[in-house]
């Protein structure tokens, strides 16, 4: 075997690509998956064992056995919801494993195909027989962590995680600064100024009115990108909010300046505007131009 051919051979595993608290948060998820898919099959039988006690103490007076003591119709031992839990609890496990690298990462990972991936579908069925092979079939499956892992690095393209995440970042700054519709863009730099022109965000009269000298303000969606592209442009790192963002990416936030200061090396300042403008001014022309070259770019 030649050098090339032994590193072909080199299988990649996916958990060798994911951080050791990834690591971690995937294999504690897996040994509940496990033990709660035990504890439910456990319960199954036990809960047929009772149904089965019962319905035979009561054969002889009742002929036909709609209600007894551990069952009433309406709640206690349900052998229905019992395994409704257990063909759910993969869907469950999937969920949880993509949702934990959708919010560490801040990449968007489509749950639903990785399921349909891993979870057989179920067919149109054309007797008992049929309907009963897929049930035992759904119950007895079993799911690997790893498993979602390779669905989700399918889903990368392979991009880490960090790429992937900066690759859409950039794309919402995109959409944020240009017009789709009129093919021109939405921002415009003055020298060390970035100002986005169309409804970056908003103010709350009604909270002006009646408290004088304070201001509700709201930024836009697109505009929260913005910001979280700017923090990844001072400081590198794709997760990292500063202090000086957190109220400005929550909901909104009460001030009685508009002019926010920054005191970041790249970035002085960000200034909202009742029409719905917002600018960014940044410590250098040049910084305001690099910052638009990589994040919002030339044409639509």
């Amino acid at each position: 075997m030649n050098l090339l051919d032994k590193f072909s051979a080199v299988e990649v595993k996916a958990e060798s690509r994911i951080s050791k608290s990834d690591k971690h948060y995937c294999e504690v998820q897996q040994a509940a998956y496990d033990h709660g898919r035990k504890a439910l099959k456990d319960m199954i039988k036990v809960a047929e064992r009772f149904i089965k006690e019962q319905n035979d103490i009561l054969e002889s007076v009742d002929r036909e056995v709609y209600t007894n003591y551990v069952y009433d119709g309406r709640g206690g031992v349900s052998l229905t919801s019992l395994h409704d839990l257990l063909r759910k609890s993969h869907a469950t496990f999937i969920a949880k494993i993509v949702s934990y690298f959708c919010k560490t990462y801040h990449v968007d990972l489509d749950n639903g195909v990785v399921i349909e991936h891993l979870i057989p579908k179920e067919p149109r069925y054309s007797s008992k027989d049929d309907a009963k092979e897929y049930t035992e079939q759904i119950e007895s499956l079993e799911i690997s962590y790893k498993q979602v892992l390779d669905e989700i690095f399918v889903q990368l393209g392979g991009f880490s995680f960090q790429e992937k995440a900066l690759n859409e970042l950039k794309e919402k700054c995109h959409k944020e600064a240009w017009n789709s519709y009129t093919g021109k863009r939405d921002f415009e730099q003055k020298k060390a100024v970035l100002s986005f022109t169309r409804y970056a965000c908003s103010f709350d009269s009604w909270h002006e009115q009646w408290h004088k000298g304070e201001y509700e303000i709201k930024l836009a969606d697109g505009m929260k990108n913005v910001l979280r592209a700017i923090a990844y442009f001072e400081y590198g790192q794709i997760d990292y909010i500063p202090a000086a963002f957190h109220d400005l990416l929550g909901w909104s936030w009460t001030t009685t300046e508009t002019e926010r200061k920054c005191f970041m090396e790249k970035v002085k300042s960000i200034k909202c505007f009742k029409n719905g403008r917002v600018d960014v001014r940044f410590t250098s022309e040049e910084y305001a131009r690099m910052f638009a070259d990589e994040f919002l770019g030339t044409e639509v």
